[in-house]
């Protein structure tokens, strides 16, 4: 079975796409090998499948500062994304830094712990993107509150870093009016 996208008619290719085959970047490729093809028969590229909004299955909501509702791209979503995008072991992260910013009990005696790391993500053609996240963990035991933390921290870093690749990773969401209601299904 053939994977098709509905897409926006793009005149450029991205950079980071290189020549490709016929000189318009490099064919989106499906499970299977098969080239990826649009809903009217068309060769996907690279710069157009990362040009599309997330799907909604790789969309999560979550509440954030004064009660408003933002969606967000999962961490998993972000990761099968990349991997469809530059394949398994065409792009990788590293880790910049990370600091503890908090680590105290609460007043139930559970570990409140608070990270902030930077993460760079880069492309095997060194094309790279770097960003930073924070992450929190809370838990009676003190060593699984910061595995939390510092867990919940890469991975921010790391979605926040690969947005800066295109729309598909994140980036569409931070539109107003683009939301989980919105993205395609």
């Amino acid at each position: 079975m053939t994977k098709s996208l509905s897409l926006p008619r793009q005149r450029s290719s991205n950079k980071m796409d290189g020549e490709g085959i016929t000189g318009r970047g490099v064919p989106m490729r499906n499970h299977d090998g098969t080239i990826m093809l649009d809903h009217l028969g068309r060769t996907v590229y690279r710069s157009q499948y990362l040009s599309t909004h997330p799907l909604r299955t790789d969309c999560k909501e979550r509440v954030g500062y004064g009660g408003k509702k933002f969606t967000y791209v999962s961490g998993d979503g972000v990761i099968r994304s990349m991997n469809e995008a530059f394949g398994h072991g065409g792009w990788g992260t590293e880790v910049i830094w990370e600091r503890v910013v908090e680590c105290e009990k609460d007043d139930r005696g559970r570990w409140v712990v608070g990270y902030l790391a930077s993460v760079r993500v880069t492309l095997k053609d060194s094309v790279s993107h770097e960003d930073c996240g924070s992450g929190e963990g809370i838990n009676e035991n003190k060593t699984k509150a910061h595995e939390k933390a510092i867990k919940s921290a890469v991975t921010d870093a790391m979605k926040r870093a690969a947005r800066h690749f295109g729309e598909r990773l994140g980036n569409a969401l931070y539109v107003k009016g683009n939301g989980i209601r919105t993205a395609p299904k």
